[in-house]
């Protein structure tokens, strides 16, 4: 069910979905409705991109499951199909494009990447899904599958668990129990503290209207759109050197609200009652800094 659940909000905006297995390689390039997908038959991959949201999916490779055998499905291509199926969402009547093959058994998508770029930040927000029974292993190329810049740090964080998986430079392997679907949420590392998720959205970037870092206050601010009498949290990633007292605090409408924080390891945890009016926070670090 989570991992249904997890493809489903990652594109609960728009419906698209892909790909017939083909014969011959080369690229394909589908537009419409702002929609743009290409295809590169020789290599397995696809890319789904809009006018206005950008990259949707990059690179993504397919697996095809046939008579109890997994394969990578090394050439493939893009088309239209039939009349164009329309869905109703809140923003509008979207296209989708529906799935044919003569091949008999299942596509199954290994690695989903969302590209975010907005006011939480620049980051990815991967999912890795496990379509079968038992536990697996999923090892994950920040450089190869996402794109990232190789050599870099980046900061992991695990929707579901709440939990910091750490600091990596490339690689990351994770296990994912049968029919679920772990969730990550991908930043390049800050030398200073920095939002790595929320607890409301998937994506985490969905409630945050304002994010900004003040250097000479050492101060971390921002407002959030919460959904009423849910609590809602924030997680923060604090790299070595943050300076060990933070003061949280949390207004809407003028009130304050009551704060609860948590920190385990370099992760911190500020939770408190979402409200009908946007909630401003800041969170500030004082006192000597760690070696």
């Amino acid at each position: 069910m989570r991992a249904i659940q997890s493809i489903c909000l990652m594109f609960m905006m728009m419906l698209v979905s892909y790909a017939a297995p083909a014969a011959e390689s080369g690229s394909t390039t589908l537009t419409g409705e702002g929609w743009t997908i290409e295809t590169q038959g020789d290599r397995g991959r696809l890319t789904i991109k809009h006018e206005r949201l950008g990259t949707i999916l990059r690179e993504v490779r397919l697996n095809l499951e046939a008579n109890g055998a997994v394969q990578e499905m090394p050439q493939w291509k893009a088309e239209v199909t039939g009349p164009l199926v329309h869905t109703s969402s809140s923003r509008g009547e979207t296209k989708q494009w529906t799935p044919e093959s003569g091949i008999t058994g299942r596509l199954l998508v290994e690695v989903l990447d969302l590209k975010v770029a907005g006011k939480a930040g620049t980051y990815d927000v991967v999912a890795l899904p496990n379509w079968r029974s038992a536990t697996a292993t999923k090892d994950l190329s920040l450089s190869r599958q996402l794109g990232l810049e190789p050599g870099e740090k980046y900061v992991v964080f695990d929707f579901w668990n709440q939990a910091l998986l750490g600091v990596v430079s490339d690689r990351i392997s994770v296990e994912v129990k049968g029919h679920d679907t772990r969730v990550l949420l991908v930043h390049r590392l800050l030398s200073r503290p920095q939002l790595i998720g929320t607890s409301r959205h998937i994506t985490g970037a969905y409630s945050i209207e304002d994010l900004a870092w003040n250097e000479k206050t050492n101060t971390l601010q921002g407002r959030s759109e919460t959904v009423p009498g849910a609590d809602y949290t924030l997680f923060f990633h604090l790299p070595p050197g943050t300076p060990p007292t933070v003061n949280v605090t949390a207004t809407a409408g003028g009130n304050p609200l009551t704060v609860r924080q948590e920190r385990t390891g370099d992760l911190l945890s500020v939770t408190f009652k979402s409200q009908q009016s946007p909630v401003a926070w800041q969170a500030k670090f004082f006192g000597e800094k760690k070696p």
